[in-house]
């Protein structure tokens, strides 16, 4: 297993030409490659409050050119970086460069600040368009005109105490959008025809102690017909055509001691889910790896940490995974089954 360690700790983790690209709370984005500051604090003069510089979400944009452009949020902004290599575009067509000598530089192009009214939870990007997701509003932008954005969604009651549930994450993919919230619902709606809700699909309830945290949408994936939705301890596999739950996978990794501590901190976690097209990934409690094969069986690893594990990412089939400030990469051999499908 190979392990890699950061001065700061990972809150944002993707994939991208064959690299994995990691944001930090510090407000850096880095690759094996490079390294750039993408938020720094700042003070909100009408909340006079101090926006952490912690990186949020971010996505890459291929401009086709010689340079990256980095779209990332903290809680209240989005930025933009243009990132390319220091040389000229002479010595990169003529490979006059080697890759030890390669610097990079990073230039921030645009600046989007109190854009949303809550934290920015997360972004989405599909073709030329992506979406911004706080608690209760979803804006629709399109990338090369970030002057303005159009409202997809507000649900914000008239009267805060009338809530019903929060947003806890956006997804846009081709003429579609969607969205989990804390009320175990997933939302999918075609933006052919209008953006209000066309698909609602509820994961089962439960007469647990603890039903109303347990059941908070933290990740979820489509893929073509099918939809995996995480909450804390349960994947879910859906068919979209009949809105069926065909399967489940419940964790054991959660303790009642883990979620009462989580319960009264009011912190429940953001465990995210991958899938390298045959398995799918996710992470849990007290430093738990769990994969779900094509065949539904259960298997996991434990790293040893009192730390939740939340984020993973897929990288062609190379498996990483963050705890902290350690980014780790993950053998498969190292799995072991702990629960078979019949």
């Amino acid at each position: 297993m190979e392990e890699t360690f950061f001065s700061s700790f990972i809150t944002s983790l993707h994939s991208y030409n064959n690299k994995i690209i990691v944001g930090l709370d510090d407000g850096t984005i880095r690759t094996d490659e490079f390294s750039f500051t993408a938020h720094e604090k700042e003070f909100d003069t009408l909340e006079s409050v101090d926006i952490p510089e912690k990186v949020n979400d971010f996505f890459i944009v291929d401009s086709g050119s010689f340079h990256q452009q980095f779209v990332s949020c903290n809680d209240k902004s989005i930025n933009v970086n243009k990132v390319r290599p220091n040389i000229s575009c002479i010595d990169i067509i003529e490979n006059n460069y080697t890759k030890e000598s390669l610097s990079y530089r990073a230039e921030c192009t645009s600046s989007l600040k109190n854009i949303h009214n809550y934290n920015i939870e997360s972004l989405s990007y599909s073709n030329d368009y992506f979406i911004s997701t706080d608690y209760l509003r979803i804006n629709f932008w399109n990338i090369h005109n970030l002057s303005h954005s159009y409202n997809l969604l507000d649900c914000k009651p008239k009267k805060l105490e009338e809530m019903e549930y929060v947003i806890t994450k956006g997804l846009l993919m081709n003429d579609s959008f969607s969205y989990g919230t804390s009320n175990g619902e997933v939302f999918i709606n075609d933006l052919r025809i209008k953006s209000t809700n066309q698909n609602k699909i509820v994961i089962p309830k439960s007469e647990d102690l603890y039903e109303e945290i347990l059941r908070m949408i933290h990740d979820y994936l489509i893929i073509e017909n099918n939809l995996i939705i995480r909450d804390m301890n349960t994947v879910y596999f859906y068919d979209l055509r009949m809105n069926d739950c065909f399967n489940r996978i419940i964790f054991d990794g959660l303790s009642i001691d883990y979620i009462e501590k989580h319960f009264k901190t009011n912190s429940f976690g953001n465990f995210k889910l991958s899938t390298d097209k045959h398995n799918f990934f996710s992470g849990g409690g007290e430093g738990i790896l769990y994969k779900i094969d094509n065949q539904y069986n259960l298997f996991s690893i434990d790293l040893k940490s009192e730390e939740s594990l939340e984020l993973v990412c897929n990288n062609n089939n190379d498996l990483f995974c963050s705890i902290g400030k350690s980014l780790m990469k993950i053998d498969d051999s190292y799995f072991k089954e702990v629960k078979k499908n019949i």
